[in-house]
């Protein structure tokens, strides 16, 4: 079992996201060699917001949606304007409206469930940042960065 902790406005797991996981899925996951599961650990509000936009798609949207945001990632997070109206219109692409999106974003349950998970997962295993990987329990706190590193770290944690 491979576990990540991102944040969707890290640049760092947006590289591996982007760059590194579509191999990973590709030929480790799709292959049955690993079971992978994503953790929300955003760092941010604006992280927090399309953590949570992200999850309340359906399931089966949810990787893609995430998948795109890394890709888009600095047109969103970094570009110039408000980062939560152009995480807006990323919603509205997935099919979120703009007052869905408002009543998301303004969830106070939604807000303290995430808040709450990721104060439980930070002191149960002292993640520091983001990305934050477990492989079968074998903590590794930074981005593999290439496939190969990521496969020798599965390869390890057998």
């Amino acid at each position: 079992m491979v576990q990540e902790w991102f944040s969707l406005t890290c640049t760092h797991c947006a590289h591996f996201g982007t760059e590194e996981f579509p191999k990973i899925r590709k030929e480790l996951i799709e292959t049955g060699k690993i079971r992978y599961q994503f953790h929300d650990f955003p760092m941010d509000r604006v992280a927090l917001v399309a953590a949570m936009i992200a999850r309340s798609l359906p399931e089966t949207r949810y990787e893609a949606f995430i998948s795109s945001l890394f890709s888009r990632q600095m047109k969103w997070a970094f570009s110039e304007g408000d980062p939560l109206e152009h995480l807006r219109q990323e919603a509205a692409l997935a099919g979120i409206s703009s007052s869905q999106f408002d009543e998301i974003r303004n969830d106070q349950n939604f807000i303290k469930a995430i808040s709450d998970k990721v104060d439980s997962d930070t002191k149960k295993y002292d993640i520091q940042g983001t990305p934050y990987f477990r492989f079968n329990n074998v903590a590794y706190a930074q981005d593999p960065e290439t496939f190969e590193t990521f496969a020798d770290l599965v390869k390890k944690a057998s």
